[in-house]
């Protein structure tokens, strides 16, 4: 599997930055901390956010 990788880190280096410079939107539309994960997972299986949903980790 990981030789399947390589480059990976110039990749997501790259994907990175155009978000952090606001060239590319994640299209985050649920977040929460650690703890929410169960309302996380309840939003995904009933399809409510039309995005992505991050968890936040301590």
């Amino acid at each position: 599997m990981l030789r399947y990788c390589r480059g990976l880190d110039r990749d997501l280096t790259w994907l990175a930055d155009r978000v952090a410079d606001g060239a590319l939107d994640p299209n985050i539309t649920w977040r929460g901390g650690w703890d929410d994960v169960a309302e996380a997972v309840d939003a995904l299986l009933g399809r409510r956010p039309h995005g992505k949903a991050v968890l936040d980790l301590p």
